[in-house]
């Protein structure tokens, strides 16, 4: 028998044997358990207050409209925005300090995040932006002041109600 036909007799008994195997463990042990292979992670995002609810109700209009891929863009970018606002100042000298500063975060989001690596165009959900902005704003007022702990925790909330709004929720 010439060499090639021995090394394609080889790999058909090789081939043969780990199916058989296979089988057997199929036979034996059944089939795996295919959620423990899918896990999807909870999600950290609490059901907002009444009055964020109230605030958010635009944005959850318009993320009526999105892609499921879109939402789960806004939904992450909001909440991680939120960890990051959270924490910022906790060992050491915050970064934002100012009203101001959360809406240079908030634009920075919308430009290098939403824009950037969702690779979403401006305005491709009609009242999006102007929803989320007035969110910010009915949340944390307009003016430009010093981030207070209450203002800080108010911007955390609003961040974490928009994100909550990226799920789909109506309320």
């Amino acid at each position: 028998m010439p060499a090639v036909d021995r090394r394609d007799a080889a790999r058909g008994t090789v081939i043969r044997l780990v199916l058989g195997a296979s089988l057997l463990a199929l036979a034996v042990f059944g089939l795996p358990d295919i959620a423990a292979f899918h896990h999807v992670p909870a999600t950290s995002i609490q059901e907002p207050t009444a009055e964020m609810k109230s605030i958010v109700a635009p944005v959850v209009k318009v993320v009526s409209t999105m892609s499921i891929a879109d939402r789960l863009w806004l939904k992450t970018i909001y909440e991680n925005t939120a960890k990051v606002v959270e924490v910022d100042g906790e060992s050491g000298e915050p970064v934002v300090s100012t009203t101001e500063g959360l809406r240079a975060v908030h634009v920075a989001v919308l430009k290098f995040v939403w824009r950037g690596l969702a690779e979403n165009r401006p305005n491709k959900y009609e009242g999006l932006a102007k929803a989320i902005d007035d969110a910010i704003e009915a949340a944390i007022g307009n003016d430009a002041v010093a981030l207070t702990p209450d203002l800080r925790s108010r911007a955390v909330e609003v961040y974490e109600a928009i994100a909550w709004a990226g799920l789909g929720k109506d309320g």
